[in-house]
Formats: structure tokens, sequence, C-alpha cells
């Protein structure tokens, strides 16, 4: 099934929460062949953040990607949360801690590379 988006496409890179395992997608292509390594639940809603930090959710049956999300305006405290809170956090031992010097924009950036680096 091919991934659709409704109403726009997400601004890449993007972050999907998928059962606690955070993942990171450049394109819809790659989103979609990422979502293959998981055994999806029909009929559920996963997170997904995009690079402006805004709110998505995917859709898994259909196989769809909205901007109608219910947490559609992100923050630096929930951002990092969502990342500590992460297997990827746990599993990697890693710790981000709050900036509030920094944009949320690029604490976004620094947890992509960190989601990236393992």
């Amino acid at each position: 099934m091919t991934m659709q988006c409704l109403f726009r496409k997400p601004i890449f890179p993007i972050i999907c929460d998928i059962e606690g395992e955070l993942i990171v997608a450049v394109s819809l292509d790659d989103f979609e062949n990422q979502l293959k390594n998981f055994k999806l639940k029909p009929n559920h809603i996963y997170s997904t953040i995009d690079s402006k930090v805004e709110g998505w959710f995917l859709n898994v049956e259909p196989l769809i990607v909205s901007p109608l999300a219910i947490k559609k305006k992100w923050t630096q405290k929930t951002l990092i949360n969502l990342y500590n809170k992460s297997k990827n956090s746990k599993n990697d031992r890693n710790i981000y801690f709050e900036k509030s010097n920094m944009s949320l924009e690029v604490v976004f950036n620094e947890i992509i590379e960190l989601l990236e680096a393992h």
C-alpha cells in the first residue's frame, strides 16, 4: 500500500513515535520503507512531528499522513520528554536536557542527529 498525504506533505525530516520507538524519515518513500520493519496496529494513530515542529499523525489503514493531529503545537519540553522517554534514549542511555537559549527547531534537529547516530 502506498502512503498518501492528506491536504499537504510534511516538511522533512520527520520523527514518528511507533510504540515508544522513534524513527526519522527524510522522505515519504523512506518513511514507508521504515514502517515495514514494524507491526503496526490497524486503526491506530501514531504521533508524527515534521521539521517545522508541527504535529501530524500517521493512520495505518489506510496509510495516510495528515496534519490534523490532536497535538498540533509542540514545545521544547514536550519534544525533549518524547525523546527521553523513548526506547531509543533508553537503549543508548542518552538523556537530552532542556536548553532554554535554543530555538525549538534547533532542539528538533539535535534530537534528529541523536536518533540518526544509532
